[in-house]
């Protein structure tokens, strides 16, 4: 089964178009718990009668007790083995289908992997088509997009995938102290016409809670309005849901900070001149069900106990 999982991975990505780079497990720490194996042997048996005589030397009783024990033992274990019975050791739930967390009935109620990445793509394209009109902005596509198998939780792989949009990146020469703002506004408008519930500009957390220090550090000065790098996050909640985050650096105003060595300290030469304003964004989502998946996963998810979940 798993190599039938892994097979599929490139073929669901190419589908998804989400390009020809390598598609990777996504690795989870160890949880759940391995079932106890017993062990034989030690000093929980019984003492037996004492040695005797025989032609040839002594025979200790209680030893020829354990190895007809051991023996007995063996050959039951070595049948139930070959009928595809239990395998000592063997994690019964690292083939679960699902993860760990997540109700079954939820996953399979939730947007499917390939309705949130449509929805993912048609927030891109209006995204780029709304600020590249008003500042004539020159994109272009930084990382290919990513898609992996969700770990289950149990030290295996779960049939739903965690997806990651490709990471564009706008410039344009822009000489307008207010165009962070804007840009910041028109993503959150947009991010809420596709069901986003939640905006935040992370600078203002910063700011907030009084962290000067982390906010130079972080945007180029401790007052917003003097920040060169303003960063936003929207999200739609839940299974299947969306996280879209965007950065908007100008490279005009004059910070607290050198931005030398950094993402955005990079000459992109434009017609006009070269780029001052840059933008970059990013989409992801997790546990998500394809949709060619959903048999397959309902008729696996029934070979196992949701209500005794380790």
């Amino acid at each position: 089964m798993a190599d039938k999982r892994d097979e599929s991975l490139d073929e669901t990505a190419a589908r998804l178009g989400l390009g020809a780079g390598p598609i990777a497990k996504m690795p989870l720490p160890p949880r759940g718990r391995r079932p106890e194996v017993p062990r034989l042997g030690g000093n929980h048996l019984a003492a037996g009668p004492p040695s005797r005589k025989v032609r040839g030397g002594t025979i200790a009783a209680p030893a020829v007790g354990i190895i007809v024990v051991v023996v007995i033992v063996a050959v039951i274990i070595s049948a139930v083995a070959g009928c595809g019975g239990i395998q000592l050791g063997a994690n019964p739930w690292s083939e679960y289908p699902g993860t760990e967390y997540d109700d079954p009935r939820e996953i399979l109620a939730a947007p499917s992997l390939e309705e949130v990445t449509e929805r993912a793509e048609a927030f891109t394209d209006a995204f780029k088509t709304a600020l590249g009109e008003e500042y004539g902005l020159l994109w272009q596509q930084e990382y290919e997009g990513d898609l992996r198998l969700t770990g289950n939780g149990y030290d295996g792989d779960s049939m739903l995938y965690d997806y990651s949009s490709p990471n564009w990146l706008g410039a344009a020469v822009v000489n307008d102290a207010d165009a962070r703002e804007h840009i910041i506004t028109v993503f959150q408008e947009l991010s809420a016409e596709y069901g986003a519930e939640d905006f935040y500009i992370a600078n203002d957390l910063y700011v907030e809670d009084g962290d000067e220090e982390s906010a130079i550090s972080q945007f180029g000065s401790a007052t917003r309005s003097k920040q060169a790098l303003w960063s936003a996050s929207a999200d739609v909640y839940g299974l299947g849901g969306l996280n879209m985050n965007v950065d908007v650096f100008d490279s005009t105003i004059p910070t607290d900070k050198d931005f030398t060595g950094d993402y955005y300290s990079r000459v992109i030469e434009l017609e006009d001149g070269d780029a001052t304003l840059f933008i970059t964004f990013r989409l992801s989502s997790y546990t998500l069900l394809s949709e060619d998946d959903r048999d397959e996963f309902t008729e696996r998810i029934r070979q196992y106990d949701e209500d005794n979940k380790p």
